[in-house]
């Protein structure tokens, strides 16, 4: 027998859906659901007991990320243990739910939304004022998030759509926003992750590339490479093999 339990951000009492197995449930079981729920229910295994579900993690228990939020962030155990070993729940109390609902979103799914329509977990944005840094810390924080624990792979698919996001707008950027991109996104990230990170490589790869922008606002270039010389090695090997091309 299966408690039923949603896995993310709900408040009052708990339930989960059947399993079918397919990418849409697994999607719906993570999903946000504000509405309490009155009562507790169980559900049979969709397979006989001598059988064991799949994937295997459904029939574990649900653990909370985060008892004492009013929406807790709920996941199966073995889920848990199988795609980060290294997390201990003890641990997760300096981590904003808003990463740790694309951490467990991530974990069902293979990846995660910017934005979920639920301010507990978008951290008070929505998608009218959301601005591009914010999208930008956003995955950083993830980053940041699977550097700590060693998920390798929750590390890649945040830095894919961090990529994807710079490549679409940074082309784009002013120099506010380039402004923003040093103060909100660089420092941030630098302060926490080793300059040799692959983000922090790609992120020297864009304030490189975009050098005369950047030196545009002196006082902010000039700080960011003063306190990480390493990172501003970075950047000027970037900028060499900008120039050269």
């Amino acid at each position: 027998m299966v408690k039923k339990t949603n896995m993310m951000a709900q408040k009052g009492g708990s339930t989960e859906p059947s399993k079918s197995g397919a990418a849409s449930s697994i999607r719906k079981t993570a999903s946000v659901d504000s509405e309490a729920v009155s009562s507790e229910e169980e559900a049979v295994c969709p397979v006989p007991e001598d059988i064991p579900c799949e994937p295997p993690y459904f029939v574990t228990e649900i653990v909370t990320l985060r008892p004492e939020s009013i929406y807790p962030i709920r996941i199966h155990s073995g889920l848990l243990n199988a795609k980060a070993p290294n997390v201990n729940l003890a641990s997760l109390e300096r981590w904003a739910n808003h990463t740790l609902a694309r951490f467990v979103d991530w974990a069902y799914t293979g990846t995660y939304k910017i934005l979920y329509g639920h301010h507990d977990l978008d951290d008070d944005f929505s998608a009218d004022n959301i601005d591009l840094s914010a999208k930008m810390g956003m995955h950083i924080e993830l980053i940041l998030f699977a550097e700590e624990f060693k998920i390798a792979e929750l590390s890649h698919e945040g830095e894919k759509q961090l990529k994807e996001l710079l490549d679409t707008h940074f082309t784009q950027f002013g120099f506010d926003e380039v402004c923003c991109f040093i103060n909100d996104v660089c420092h941030p990230a630098l302060l926490d992750l080793r300059v040799g990170a692959s983000v922090c490589q790609m992120l020297a790869s864009y304030v490189g590339r975009y050098s005369d922008v950047m030196c545009k606002d002196e006082g902010e270039f000039e700080s960011l490479l003063r306190d990480y010389p390493g990172f501003a090695v970075a950047v000027i090997k970037h900028l060499s093999k900008h120039v050269a091309q």
